[in-house]
């Protein structure tokens, strides 16, 4: 090993900086911080035609570990036989809006969008605050405040299924970019795809 880091160094040296990164990498995806634990991440039918979501969104224990960037996606089959893929919730923190991370304070801006049709009634972290979002309200942010440990935030939703989606199978995958506080953002794995068969609707009866 010292021998070939020895014949890097003199040769190519960015050759030597892309080995000590790919050995660097791993041991920094093997910690476990909160945003990585992809237990966390969840997805769950709620009712007959709710959805409930909760993810993390931030830890700052030591190094400040953030998502930075995620994606919910809703794949199923509409009623005339086409496959559609949308985002049911798309977050991160608002780095830009905040000016950079800052682990003194106990609230956080975080970004979020849908495009999926129904709405979304997302509780704002440890607090009773809570807001809604359809597709038409574009890209927001709100404040999601910390949990009791004094380290950690997350998310809450319900997402409220449109009428003509009911009775179809959903299948949700994550797509979710964590930010390491090293200049660089690497998405994480391990995360499943989650499938939900929702009830049809019930049929309405005329008087």
């Amino acid at each position: 090993m010292y021998n070939n880091l020895t014949k890097l160094r003199r040769g190519r040296p960015w050759l030597l900086l892309l080995a000590l990164f790919a050995w660097l990498l791993p041991q920094t995806a093997a910690a476990d911080w909160y945003v990585q634990r992809t237990y966390q991440y969840m997805v769950m039918l709620n009712g007959a035609n709710t959805i409930r979501i909760k993810a993390p969104v931030y830890d700052e224990d030591q190094a400040d570990h953030w998502v930075s960037n995620a994606n919910l996606r809703v794949r199923w089959t509409d009623d005339n036989g086409t496959e559609q893929v949308k985002a049911v919730l798309n977050w991160g923190y608002d780095k830009a809006t905040h000016g950079g991370h800052d682990n003194d304070k106990s609230e956080l801006p975080v970004f979020f969008a849908t495009e999926v049709g129904g709405s979304l009634d997302i509780t704002q972290g440890n607090s009773s605050n809570h807001f809604t979002l359809k597709s038409n309200d574009g890209k927001v942010t709100r404040t999601i405040y910390e949990n009791n440990d004094g380290e950690t935030y997350e998310l809450s939703a319900l997402w409220r299924v449109p009428y003509d989606m009911l009775g179809k199978k959903l299948e949700f995958e994550w797509g979710v970019m964590v930010d390491y506080t090293a200049g660089f953002d690497l998405p994480l794995q391990g995360l499943s795809n989650t499938t939900i068969e929702l009830p049809a609707a019930q049929d309405v009866i005329t008087p």
